[in-house]
């Protein structure tokens, strides 16, 4: 059963590209108009500064309560390095509440409705948790937690095109083991949906620290970004008719490729826009303003 606000956990790798700061503060905004509840935000790369910008964005809308997760060696990100910015900016903590895969069972298991994972970074951290083992907030294997507790997965990740796509090529072994083992509804965004649909502008004002990511990522000279993180977003909190669907098997090549297939028994979808790029902006811009 899904309430009315449906229950979401964002992995994110915030501090990578500045689209993730846009995604979070969509769902701040689809919050506001009481389409969700974001649960639980976990960093599927543990960017120096990551966990203080997504604080510094949740404090901003006012919901500084939201858990965030991080796991692993820190990372630099060696482009734009926007996180350490903002955590230099607003002078947040950097250190996590939690490890992200112990915080993602504890929030499943804990949860009394099915939550849908948004996933906007490489697959590192569901593949973890698929694999993962019983503990102390349930008894249950990753596999069985997700079947009982998780209602779909989106995705951005991947491309149709002939490319290899970055989320999927970061963590090309989390990928593979997420598409082989997972057994639940899962609904590919590819990168060419969100390629020149160009949001960010709108969060440009008060001081916004979304809106700050996008002016140092473009060394404050441009006011948008390709907007595959947020149109993820959209797309898992909201019900609306923006998209097609096909249902596909997926197989990741070992150099990161994406080969999609068709497959009208699979629970796997691959989604593709309807609206036209100027179109998909203003449906966004009406969940940035």
């Amino acid at each position: 059963m899904l309430s009315k606000n449906k229950k979401i956990i964002l992995d994110t790798d915030i501090g990578g590209d500045c689209d993730d700061a846009v995604a979070l503060a969509l769902l701040h905004n689809l919050m506001v108009a009481e389409k969700c509840i974001l649960e639980l935000i976990t960093l599927s790369v543990n960017y120096d500064g990551g966990c203080a910008t997504a604080r510094a964005i949740n404090r901003y809308y006012g919901r500084a309560k939201i858990p965030i997760a991080s796991s692993g060696e820190k990372k630099t990100c060696t482009k734009r390095m926007y996180a350490t910015h903002i955590k230099n900016l607003y002078g947040l903590s950097d250190k996590p509440d939690g490890e992200c895969v112990a915080l993602l069972r504890k929030v499943l298991a804990e949860s009394t409705e099915k939550i849908t994972i948004i996933g906007i970074g490489p697959l590192s951290n569901l593949a973890k948790l698929l694999v993962s083992g019983g503990d102390s907030v349930s008894s249950q294997n990753g596999e069985e937690l997700i079947q009982e507790k998780v209602e779909a997965f989106y995705i951005m990740g991947g491309s149709a095109l002939e490319m290899v796509e970055f989320n999927i090529a970061y963590d090309i072994p989390a990928a593979q083991l997420f598409f082989e083992k997972n057994k639940v509804k899962t609904f590919i965004i590819p990168w060419e949906m969100g390629r020149g649909v160009y949001t960010g502008e709108t969060l440009i004002k008060n001081d916004n620290p979304a809106g700050e990511c996008v002016s140092y990522w473009n060394y404050y000279q441009g006011k948008n970004r390709d907007s595959w993180d947020p149109i993820t977003c959209a797309i898992g909190a909201l019900d609306d008719n923006i998209y097609k669907k096909e249902s596909i098997k997926v197989h990741i090549t070992d150099n990161g490729k994406t080969l999609f297939t068709e497959d009208s028994h699979s629970n796997t979808y691959l989604c593709s826009n309807i609206l036209r790029e100027q179109q998909m902006k203003e449906y966004l811009e009406n969940y940035l303003k």
